[in-house]
């Protein structure tokens, strides 16, 4: 996590550099002071406006802390919050460091977490507002962030969150396998209606590969990045070929883009623009295997001689996406060509715990 501390005092500034040596060691810190005094110890001295510094700082960190008063961090801020699925963190601690208040961003961008690390770390109150946190209830939009699910549509987060506050219960359903015991608030479809207390009439929420599948009226998709997509191409085939062949694919499947973990084919095409311009595209690796790795994988493939005799394994699309897959991943969707691509899709192993 990019990380950078704003402190407005001398104090303040000690506070910022003791809490980010304090840190974890995979965090990337940096301190910054505004003050028109001299400044003291480490801390980088900011020149610019704050608002300038602001502006720079949300674009290119993952959480910003403010040590100083609240309303300092929300005009900085102010123009330039957006969107909750973007911003970044932000925290504010007093420079006594007697609160740590999450400001911004506090389920999806961790401001909830950090400011709770912060509290540990110099002794402060936490003080986190969201409502699903104060009434201890399940948080859709935390537990997807934790475990890198894409929401969709991201606007049903919203509303389960209110039928949770509302102290309606939110039926859950998921394509892979449960462990542990359901969070307050959710219950179980399959098992019959809650028997007591209210129940949401509309929403649910889903843990899904595919949006095809649901139990309720308005269904929120958790979808996790588990879709290998193995691809096959004659030489030198134009990006939006491959492109149009694989989102044709997920289309007819009812799988979403977000689903997608990698890109996979034969090591022949390692080189191949259009397969590693799809990958950065989907914002996935593209992974590479050998002839010899391809065809070492047991399986029922869609076996073609030509293939065989240009690559050295009889099928590349179907055999790279189950590689690709994992331990425990299976082929979910055979060959399907287009205008030169062949494209397959394996599954692969996952679990939802909440043990």
């Amino acid at each position: 996590m990019k990380i950078k501390f704003i402190s407005f005092t001398n104090r303040g500034a000690r506070l910022a550099e003791r809490l980010a040596e304090a840190l974890r060691p995979d965090d990337e810190t940096s301190c910054f002071i505004k003050s028109g005094r001299g400044s003291e110890g480490n801390a980088v001295r900011v020149t610019e406006s704050l608002g300038e510094w602001t502006e720079k700082a949300f674009r290119d960190s993952d959480a910003l802390v403010f040590i100083g008063a609240c309303g300092i961090a929300v005009r900085a801020i102010a123009p330039f919050v957006r969107d909750k699925r973007t911003d970044p963190a932000v925290v504010v601690l007093d420079e006594t460091g007697a609160f740590s208040v999450s400001l911004l961003s506090g389920h999806i961008g961790g401001a909830n977490e950090l400011a709770q690390v912060l509290a540990e770390l110099s002794g402060a109150q936490p003080v986190i507002t969201t409502a699903t946190d104060r009434n201890r209830l399940f948080s859709v939009d935390a537990y997807a962030a934790e475990h890198g699910y894409a929401m969709l549509p991201f606007s049903f987060a919203k509303e389960i969150s209110a039928e949770l506050t509302d102290e309606k219960a939110v039926g859950f359903f998921s394509l892979f396998p449960v462990y542990g015991t359901l969070p307050d608030g959710l219950y179980d479809p399959e098992a019959g209606p809650v028997r007591t207390g209210k129940q949401s009439r509309e929403y649910g929420v889903c843990v899904s590969y595919s949006t095809r599948f649901t139990l309720f009226p308005k269904t929120l998709f958790l979808v996790p990045r588990c879709i290998s997509i193995g691809i096959g191409c004659r030489k030198g085939v134009p990006l939006q070929a491959a492109a149009d062949a694989v989102e044709t694919l997920l289309e007819r499947e009812c799988i979403p883009k977000e689903a997608a973990a990698c890109i996979a084919s034969v090591d022949l095409k390692k080189d191949e623009a259009a397969l590693r311009e799809l990958a950065g595209r989907l914002e996935v690796p593209f992974y590479t295997y050998s002839a010899e790795q391809l065809m070492g994988l047991p399986g029922d493939f869609t076996s073609s001689d030509f293939v065989l005799k240009t690559t050295g394994a009889d099928n590349v699309c179907e055999r790279a996406a189950v590689l690709a897959s994992g331990e425990g991943g299976r082929l979910l969707v055979k060959k399907y060509a287009k205008n030169g691509v062949t494209a397959a899709l394996a599954l692969m192993a996952a679990a939802v715990d909440f043990s």
